[in-house]
């Protein structure tokens, strides 16, 4: 029953009227909308006891299937809550540029999500290994983890120099694997195998991703 006061029929808007109305919507606010609504739903993290930090990870994709008006693939620049799984912001990159200009913009929508970006963790790839955005992110309190190649050369150099081999590393103890045997079960029945064939019994380690598999082999038949 539909409630008091609808007049709809019920009906289900067509894809290109759903289509029509998504194309005439700021982009960058129904991103932020959709952010927001799936914050307020997804379930907060739990610490338990633990000190924490939200990681938020920056790359860029290029969309398939979209194509601007002069054919041109749409390529957009994402922030990606790895707590929750939640695309905080997108922008899209213009034509003719890359992805450096367009991070100061992200992390702006980023921070309207969020409210603050103290104590936020941003990963990204070697690309953003910029002093603009190492300088923008500790304005906001906020620490930047990228991979440092040869696009900055003076970094590079003074990282290569350190005594990495003197630093020391913690490693915990692997744990013990056990081998058991377990009956397999064969395939063609639940209670009994089938007239005909055998299921033999196979080793296998505890902690496989699943059981081991019998190569049976028929029963050789009678000849009349």
């Amino acid at each position: 029953m539909r409630p008091a006061g609808d007049r709809s029929d019920g009906r289900v808007p067509a894809a290109t009227t759903v289509w029509r109305l998504l194309i005439r919507i700021d982009a960058e606010e129904l991103s932020q909308v959709l952010a927001r609504w799936l914050r307020s739903r997804a379930a907060p993290v739990a610490a338990a006891g633990h000190w924490w930090r939200r990681v938020i990870a920056v790359d860029g994709k290029v969309a398939r299937g979209a194509r601007l008006a002069d054919g041109r693939q749409v390529h957009l620049l994402s922030a990606y809550d790895t707590s929750t799984g939640i695309v905080l912001a997108q922008v899209q990159i213009a034509v003719k540029s890359n992805e450096i200009p367009a991070f100061t913009p992200l992390l702006r929508l980023v921070k309207t999500v969020l409210g603050s970006l103290d104590g936020v963790l941003i990963v990204a790839d070697a690309l953003h290994a910029q002093v603009g955005h190492a300088d923008l992110l500790a304005e906001h309190g906020a620490h930047l983890m990228v991979t440092a190649k040869a696009n900055q050369p003076t970094l590079f150099t003074q990282l290569k120099a350190l005594p990495w081999a003197q630093v020391p590393v913690g490693r915990k103890p692997a744990r013990p694997v056990t081998a058991v045997r377990r009956p397999v079960q064969p395939r063609h029945s639940l209670s009994r195998p089938r007239a005909g064939w055998v299921s033999p019994t196979r080793s296998r380690l505890s902690g496989s991703p699943g059981p081991a598999r019998s190569r049976e082999r028929p029963a050789a038949r009678r000849r009349i």
